[in-house]
């Protein structure tokens, strides 16, 4: 029989879970939550299921019968090839013998009127013109659930879940139960079912079908202990490729290890199976599987300790998924690649842009391509991929750098590699940093000031008298103290400490110097403390009794004569010297940070930028502070008419993801002013490395083209950047929800 894989542009899957519920006759099922999380997870995946995210639909976990009605039946008329409802929670069976679903609101004295009847899906999947119907269920329809059990009831329930030209997977047989194992992130047999659709079968082909979903669960819950799951309606069984199957395929074993396997003399067949577990333990993952298939075989039927040898390489073996991270963050570039061929997206270039980034130092011999795909580099892109790649391959660092025609921009990139390479070749290193200086030299810009310093900050880690000299060449008198106290980190922090101090004083106004010498009390808190301190009480006390009149520029004017339009601006100028504090503060003293931030009360988009960056540098672990933290972020956020710019919200989301991810999706909805595909993607990038899984199921779901193509690339880089130890064993206990890994996203 042909095997095709589903058509998942002209699918539709809908995902009900319930893991709560309002009514004490039905116990909650937390990890009802994490099933269809983490299933919606899966489908979406564009090295597995691949269907849209737009296509793959989930229920609110306290959505009503006419809202889960709704789904059903819009998702009903707009498939075409697969229509998949998958449900999760409690079943009841009313005294008729009629199976119904029960919601979070369900009242079990009322099924008929507060649950859903599973003849409303039977019918929702019949009027489907869906060529393919398939109900999953992970339920129970006992008399009287436990918390522990999920099913249990009378046999004839299996009858009702037969759905014409369709087919029906269920948890467990009426008479048994369907188990939530304590500790288990998911139920039993959704928890199985999972693993199988990341892992892949070895003894399926290149897509899984629903009868190898059906056998491969039957072997594993029996194994396990647990009750077997039950089918329906098999006529399409073995024909739809529900997802790509990413077990690889195995490799073919060599002559002499087949011989030797095949040898009469037991000590060959030991050398065989020691051949074996050096493929078993290495890095190909298709040799590895190769080789387990082989060791179960021998296992199984060898003599005593042929087969005790076989076992014990097994137990010992890393424990793998597949893919393998790598295999699959590859998979996602691809598609951000595949969206933007052709586009004219007006963020096409910008996906590019991280697509590049991504292959840069993961990928390497894909970067051409994705360069040659750019309209036309620009050289801040060209000067940030030097910088991403001149530790792994300074030479190609140095001819990218090269090919920027902006001298400043130049300078900056050439500077980034003269750092890279000073260890190992501090002459080399010299004449980059000479050449950057001359580039500087001739740079047709017309306040290079920004340029020096960069150059001068870099070269500090490597030579910081010859940053003293650029330094020195800085016109603006803020910037050029301020790179000062960048070089003073560097190594000689007391002595830069004292000049710039002393020159702060001197040559800056008040509303200048305030800020200055916040960054230079930070810069001497671990050389000096106490001094630090001191600077700091200074600062604080000097900023917070400033009156507006005090901030004018040179002019002693009173309060009284001030127009409504002066003061406004003066309060403006306040509220940024104290955000300028809070932030410097921020490194070393979060109280003092966050008493600043909070004193700026006039001003809301200056407030909220201070509060975000003292969020930023707060500790996970003060959680007191964090959650105050991100109340007062979120109020200055939703508050009627709200004044904040793109770029602070935008470091709002990215910042309070890494806290509180559901709050930062709150945050995206809330904002009405900026593109929600930039936010949207924001997010996905910033829970990337903590959760790859949310990330992915956010980065699908943007509609915009070119913001979506965005958001893939970036979290595809951050995962590449986490597959550096694919090929070695990862406790099985520290992947959490990575479980596509071991290593593994």
């Amino acid at each position: 029989m042909t095997v095709r894989a589903v058509d998942v542009g002209r699918s539709r899957v809908v995902l009900i879970g319930v893991p709560r519920y309002r009514h004490a006759d039905l116990p909650d099922l937390p990890p009802v939550a994490d099933n269809v999380a983490d299933l919606a997870g899966v489908l979406t995946d564009p090295a597995v299921g691949g269907f849209p995210a737009a296509h793959c639909v989930t229920a609110r976990a306290d959505a009503t019968v006419p809202e889960v009605g709704e789904l059903l039946h819009d998702a009903a008329d707009q498939a075409e090839d697969l229509l998949l409802c998958y449900y999760s929670g409690h079943g009841k069976v009313d005294d008729r013998g009629e199976l119904y679903l029960t919601l979070a609101d369900t009242n079990v004295r009322h099924l008929a009127f507060s649950a859903l009847p599973f003849g409303a899906i039977r019918d929702a999947m019949r009027t489907s013109k869906a060529r393919n119907r398939v109900v999953i269920l992970d339920t129970c329809y006992s008399g009287r659930a436990t918390a522990a059990t999920l099913s249990a009831g009378d046999d004839e329930v299996l009858a009702q879940l037969e759905v014409a030209g369709g087919y029906t997977l269920t948890s467990s047989p009426a008479t048994s139960p369907s188990l939530v194992r304590p500790g288990e992130r998911h139920t039993a047999f959704t928890g199985r079912l999972l693993a199988l659709l990341r892992e892949g079968s070895r003894h399926a082909g290149e897509v899984l079908t629903l009868r190898d979903i059906y056998r491969h669960l039957r072997a594993r819950l029996a194994a396990d202990g647990l009750p077997a799951p039950q089918q329906c309606g098999t006529a399409m069984a073995d024909s739809l490729g529900l997802v790509r199957n990413p077990m690889p395929k195995p490799a073919e074993l060599p002559a002499d290890i087949t011989e030797g396997l095949e040898s009469r003399v037991p000590w060959m067949r030991l050398a065989a199976v020691g051949e074996l577990g050096r493929w078993l333990a290495g890095a190909d993952r298709a040799e590895a599987v190769a080789a387990r298939t082989a060791l179960e075989k021998v296992a199984a039927n060898d003599n005593p300790q042929v087969a005790a040898a076989a076992r014990a390489l097994l137990d010992a073996a890393p424990v793998r998924t597949s893919p393998p991270l790598a295999v699959r963050a590859t998979a996602v570039l691809d598609e951000a690649e595949r969206l933007v061929t052709g586009s004219t997206d007006r963020n096409k270039d910008l996906a590019l842009m991280h697509v590049a980034y991504a292959v840069a130092t993961h990928l390497p011999e894909r970067l051409d391509r994705a360069l040659a795909a750019m309209s036309e580099p620009n050289d801040h892109f060209l000067v940030g991929l030097t910088k991403q790649i001149c530790r792994t391959d300074p030479d190609r660092a140095e001819r990218v750098a090269r090919t920027i025609t902006d001298m400043a921009k130049r300078a900056e990139a050439l500077g980034s590699v003269a750092a890279s390479v000073y260890g190992n070749d501090p002459q080399r290193a010299q004449r980059l940093f000479h050449e950057a200086e001359l580039d500087l030299a001739t740079a047709e810009v017309r306040s290079p000031d920004w340029s020096v310093a960069a150059l001068a900050e870099t070269a500090a880690s490597c030579d910081t008298r010859w940053a003293e000299r650029l330094a020195a060449r800085i016109a603006d008198i803020r910037k050029r103290l301020e790179t000062m106290i960048a070089i003073g980190a560097a190594g000689p922090a007391v002595r830069i400490a004292g000049e710039v101090e002393r020159d702060a004083a001197v040559l800056l106004p008040v509303r200048e110097s305030l800020p200055v010498l916040a960054r230079l009390a930070a810069m001497l808190v671990p050389v000096d403390p106490e001094r630090a301190v001191s600077i700091f009480d200074d600062v604080e006390r000097t900023a917070l009794g400033l009156a507006p009149a005090a901030l004018e520029w040179g002019d002693e004017v009173s309060d009284s004569r001030l127009s409504d339009f002066e003061t406004h601006a003066r309060l403006r100028t306040r509220a940024r010297v104290l955000g300028d504090i809070a932030r410097a503060a921020s490194a070393s003293d979060l109280d003092r940070a966050e008493r600043i931030a909070v004193s700026i009360t006039t001003q809301d988009d200056l407030r909220m930028g201070t509060l975000v960056y003292v969020l930023w540098k707060a500790e996970a672990a003060d959680d007191v502070r964090v959650n105050r933290l991100m109340d007062a972020v979120e109020r200055l956020i939703t508050a009627p008419h709200a004044a904040y710019s793109e770029a602070d919200l935008l470091a709002a989301v990215q910042v309070v993801a890494a806290h509180d991810p559901a709050r930062a999706e709150r945050l995206v909805s809330a904002a009405t002013h900026v593109s929600t595909g930039c936010l949207l993607a924001t997010l996905a990038i910033a829970v990337a490395d903590a959760d790859p899984d949310y990330a992915l199921r956010i980065a699908t779901g943007i509609t915009d083209t070119g913001w979506k193509a965005y958001a893939l690339a970036a979290v595809a880089g951050r995962l590449l950047g986490k597959a550096g130890a694919d090929a070695e064993p990862v406790d099985p206990a520290s992947t959490d929800r990575l479980s596509r890994e071991s290593p593994g996203v």
